[in-house]
């Protein structure tokens, strides 16, 4: 029992540096977190959102990457 508390706390501290340190994320993965944010920043909430804005954002990543205006369809308000 005297030997876990000492133990547990050197873990906690060993691994606190760890955890600090920033992972560097490869490009596609940049761009999968920036629109990620975009997403989650748009208001979507039932009383005061809409999805429309989500849906067009989206809309624009595809038509961004190539894929053919009649492919694209945003439907609703």
């Amino acid at each position: 029992m005297k030997l876990r508390l000492p133990l547990l706390v050197a873990l906690v501290a060993g691994a606190t540096p760890l955890a600090a340190q920033t992972v560097q994320l490869t490009p596609v993965q940049q761009q999968a977190r920036a629109i990620f944010r975009e997403l989650i920043e748009i208001n979507t909430s039932w009383k005061e959102g809409s999805t429309t804005p989500a849906a067009h954002a989206i809309a624009k990543h595809f038509l961004d990457a190539g894929w053919a205006a009649k492919d694209v369809v945003v439907t609703g308000p």
